[in-house]
């Protein structure tokens, strides 16, 4: 096909020229001729073909007049236009001179003039070029945007579904979102996190299906690799208290059974394994009051206080529970409750049966003394440990350990603070004080003797109480039920009770000892007689030896000393073997 613009010719079938861009001619178009009046005559301009140019014949430039005419004519479809044979003629007209051009009805036409060449098919290519790169640069600014806003897209979708605790639909979007950024530290972190979620969401879910070893284990895990996750480590805490609660269930379950079956010693047991896991367990604490009451009242029913009251101390020390302590003082101590002379005859015997004792010894002093200065009040003490062992109810060796002192209410020593060790080691008697050394006792000094010999007084002369009464109900007394006997000792035993602190603290009890009294409260074990503690106060102590003995030392006449009393407690702390009793630096 030939261009009707630039004249080139190029394949057919394009719709624009691919030199000058120009658009094709529809196809079966004809030439089109041009047709101009010349004075009378006519002109006929050749036939534009195709490519736009116009052919005159086989000689160009050959020019026919005809007379009076002046017709050019076209040539045939090929457009040469014939003026003649050969070669090209002039010839002159009418009146013309011979080789002079003649020209009939108007000028002889010339040569048309050479068409300049044209620029447009470079313009186009020019802005071609300009419009590639342009759609180039475009194109890539445009990628780059799709890319961009791809990336946000998967982004904000990951952080949507995470935000509502779809993690693997979000850990797809952060992976969408690697792949327009394979280092995006917001899509890395968001897999990381979804990660961390849904291992969170997958131990929760074990836990809440009560699987909670293997949800322990995962949370472990999941502080494995996060050691500081807030969640992890209060989804393990509720965890270990969720499957807490469900042992506790179970447990209370099982002690309910029992309870409802009337096995009340296993429903006890199950009841204190649930008050080991919740020691506030309201359930449980009410039931194994229940229970041990169930027990209680069989031994009532069956006439067996002696058990009933070893089943209620058992309860009172395992729940706290004071309606025990009612039971026993109403409904189980009246029945057992023996004959006063019986009790102590019992507790006599108990101690004469006894190879092994340890005990302590505590007394008090109390008293005033008025002299020209005037009135002062005084306290003292004395606290001795005594340990002992006997055959056939004689002391085979017995060690005692004591500290004293009298001081006045300004802190002033009447008796300096001193300590004592006492050793009796079959029929010697020996004694360390002050830490100065062991010194046996002589015929002029049996400090020591008496030491011993008083203190195993007090702990056994219990038979020599009088006028005694025993309590309608029993009292506990370190964790064990006790029988209460009341009652005095007659002036020769208060006396050797006085005898006790005079002997320690030094002081001159005066001769007038029948004028003293001693109040005697006694705790027998309910079940074995065996003394527990002592309580004597002694009342109306003659010190008039004390107060001369001052008034000597002093050289003041007229001190008096009155007010005086003094206070024993006597604790029987075991009866088991003690061993060998020697001192190590005897």
């Amino acid at each position: 096909m030939i261009c009707n613009v630039c004249g080139k010719e190029y394949q057919d079938g394009n719709a624009f020229c691919p030199y000058c861009g120009s658009k094709t001619a529809a196809p079966g178009s004809q030439p089109q001729m041009t047709y101009g009046a010349s004075q009378g005559g006519q002109q006929y301009g050749a036939m534009q073909q195709g490519q736009g140019q116009q052919y005159t014949g086989q000689f160009q430039g050959q020019q026919f007049g005809g007379p009076g005419q002046g017709q050019q004519y076209g040539g045939p479809a090929n457009g040469q236009q014939y003026g003649g044979q050969g070669q090209p003629q002039q010839f002159g007209g009418a009146g013309q001179p011979y080789g002079q051009p003649q020209f009939y009805n108007g000028p002889m036409q010339q040569e048309p003039p050479k068409k300049k060449k044209s620029h447009k098919g470079a313009i186009i290519a020019i802005l071609l070029v300009i419009v590639l790169i342009g759609c180039g640069v475009g194109g890539f600014f445009g990628y780059k945007w799709y890319r961009n806003n791809c990336l946000e897209n998967a982004l904000a979708d990951g952080e949507e579904q995470y935000a509502d605790g779809n993690y693997d639909k979000a850990i797809s979007f952060y992976k969408e979102a690697l792949k327009y950024d394979e280092e995006n530290k917001q899509a890395l972190d968001g897999i990381k996190k979804s990660e961390l979620g849904n291992a969170l969401a997958d131990a929760k879910a074990l836990c809440d299906k009560g699987s909670y070893d293997e949800a322990i284990a995962a949370y472990d895990k999941i502080l494995e690799d996060y050691p500081d996750n807030e969640d992890a480590t209060k989804g393990k805490s509720d965890t270990k208290k969720a499957k807490l609660q469900a042992q506790i269930a179970a447990d209370l379950e099982v002690a309910n059974g029992y309870l409802d079956s009337k096995d009340y010693e296993n429903a006890i047991t199950a009841y204190e394994t649930v008050l080991k896991e919740d020691s506030g367990n309201e359930e449980a604490k009410s039931g194994i009051v229940t229970a041990y009451n169930a027990i209680i009242d069989a031994d009532i029913a069956a006439s067996d206080y002696e058990t009933a009251m070893e089943d209620a101390q058992k309860a009172l020390k395992a729940t706290g529970d004071d309606s025990f302590q009612t039971r026993m003082d109403d409904e189980i101590s009246p029945n057992l409750i023996p004959d006063v002379d019986d009790a102590l005859e019992a507790a006599d015997d108990y101690l004469m049966d006894t190879t092994g004792l340890s005990a302590s010894i505590n007394n008090t002093i109390e008293f005033s003394m008025t002299m020209s200065s005037g009135t002062y009040d005084f306290d003292g003490e004395i606290n001795a440990s005594f340990k002992g062992t006997y055959d056939d109810d004689t002391i085979d060796q017995a060690y005692t350990s004591l500290e004293y002192y009298i001081d006045d209410n300004e802190g002033d020593s009447l008796v300096g603070h001193h300590s004592e060790e006492i050793f009796c080691d079959g029929k010697t008697f020996s004694s360390n004080y002050d830490g100065g050394g062991w010194e046996a006792d002589t015929d002029d000094n049996q400090y020591s003797y008496y030491g011993i010999m008083l203190s195993d007084s007090i702990l056994f002369d219990v038979d020599l109480i009088s006028d005694c009464t025993i309590d309608d109900t029993t009292t506990e007394i370190d964790g064990r039920q006790c029988f209460v006997i009341r009652g005095t000792f007659g002036a020769g035993d208060a006396d050797t009770l006085a005898m006790y602190a005079e002997f320690f603290y030094g002081l001159g009890i005066g001769d007038d000892v029948d004028s003293v009294t001693a109040e005697v409260v006694l705790y027998l074990d309910a079940e074995t007689f065996a003394p527990v503690r002592q309580e004597i106060v002694l009342d109306s102590l003659d010190m008039s030896h004390f107060a001369s003995d001052i008034s000597d030392a002093m050289g003041e006449d007229g001190i008096k000393v009155s007010d005086a009393t003094c206070k024993f407690t006597i604790t029987y702390d075991s009866y088991e073997e003690v061993g060998d009793l020697t001192p190590s630096d005897y």
